[in-house]
């Protein structure tokens, strides 16, 4: 895969443009803009490092502007704002992670922002659309010989799975791991990768919150998700470190499993991903 330096001469799909309809994020921007150099207190104006895979190209552009499309959302005329139902965490989410990260989130807002923003990243992007139809098979196109009618269908559910998987994520192992930071920490599209720990048979996803942590989303079918203490509850999150050889995996997995692009703080840590997902 040859990669081209520099910005493209036109917008990707998934790139904002200015226009008069909304541009709606399937990743928030605050999130995308943990992956920056920059330090602007507004994640969604910090400058990121965008690999497109699918035209091998390099662009910069703000966190705002990338991980998203217009009227992403829609869902006809029903009123039903989709986006709302769905990022109603976004505002509280860095503080959020910082907090996970430091030890200091209580149960209750890590089942408002952390549960909901991991939830998030199975429902809100564009391959749920396909999964979800997937999983309908024949009888799409029974119910929806309308292309736009089907898609309105599909967003529609997005919102039902969120709900349904809820329980699954906080009944999962929460394992919060720190890096050395010897690799420069970058995502991709989805947010996360789905992993296979083969030493133990582990299997969950892998999702990259900050510069040096990883947080494993790994499935039970029970577990007890938080103790009382100090008169407050509060979520078992296990802890520990990656060695960079793992850590070094990790990237290499989450270049390799984006749908199209890879965000990171610059050119430099891109590059091992783009040698990582020819």
């Amino acid at each position: 895969m040859s990669v081209a330096a520099g910005p493209t001469k036109s917008p990707a799909r998934g790139c904002a443009n200015i226009g008069t309809m909304p541009f709606q994020h399937y990743l928030p921007a605050s999130f995308l803009g943990i992956f920056s150099q920059d330090t602007n207190p507004r994640g969604r104006e910090r400058p990121v490092c965008v690999l497109d895979k699918r035209r091998g190209e390099l662009f910069t552009v703000t966190a705002g502007r990338i991980c998203g499309e217009k009227n992403y959302y829609q869902t006809g005329g029903s009123g039903w704002n989709i986006d709302t139902v769905l990022s109603g965490y976004e505002p509280v989410l860095h503080t959020a992670l910082d907090d996970l990260i430091a030890e200091r989130l209580d149960a209750v807002t890590w089942l408002g922002t952390a549960v909901e923003f991991v939830t998030a990243l199975m429902t809100r992007g564009p391959d749920f659309a396909k999964r979800f139809e997937h999983r309908l098979g024949p009888i799409i196109p029974m119910l929806f010989s309308d292309t736009q009618l089907r898609a309105h269908n599909t967003n529609g559910a997005r919102a039902m799975e969120q709900q349904r998987l809820r329980a699954s994520v906080c009944c999962a192992r929460w394992q919060l791991l720190e890096t050395s930071g010897r690799y420069s920490q970058f995502t991709n599209d989805m947010g996360y990768t789905p992993f296979l720990d083969t030493r133990n048979g582990d299997r969950g996803i892998a999702v990259p919150i900050s510069p040096r942590h990883v947080l494993n989303i790994i499935p039970r079918t029970n577990r007890t998700i938080a103790v009382a203490r100090e008169g407050k509850w509060w979520p078992i999150i296990e802890r520990g470190f990656v060695d960079d050889r793992d850590h070094f995996g990790f990237l290499r997995a989450l270049a390799y499993s984006a749908q199209r692009f890879v965000i990171a703080p610059n050119a430099e840590a891109l590059g091992a991903a783009a040698r990582q997902s020819r």
